[in-house]
């Protein structure tokens, strides 16, 4: 009964993704063993966000950019233009907190 819940939640995953075809979709029914499944599903399953990812999502990228860019440039300054509440940016640090992040995961 797991096995076939768990088969089920993966079709709907992998199927909600675009990328479900009936040779992956025969593969997935035809699993026997939960491991197999797991196995198969692998590749198509989402990754968890990183902060680097949640930064670019807020459009944190050009910041820091910017701030690779130009050492001499004031953060905080460049910071600013980018504080946006409604995509999680709440203040200048918080902005610099998400260029951070992306910086530290490129090198």
């Amino acid at each position: 009964r797991e096995l076939e819940e768990r088969r089920t939640s993966i079709l709907e995953s992998v199927r909600e993704q675009g990328k479900l075809d009936e040779a992956l979709e025969a593969a997935i029914r035809g699993a026997e063993t939960k491991a197999r499944l797991e196995d198969i599903y692998l590749p198509f399953k989402p990754k968890r966000r990183t902060k680097a990812q949640i930064a670019r999502e807020a459009g944190l990228e050009p910041l820091a950019d910017g701030l690779l860019g130009d050492p001499s440039a004031d953060p905080l300054a460049a910071a600013a233009a980018f504080v946006d509440g409604d995509k999680g940016v709440a203040d200048a640090a918080a902005a610099l907190d998400g260029a951070r992040s992306i910086l530290t995961e490129r090198f």
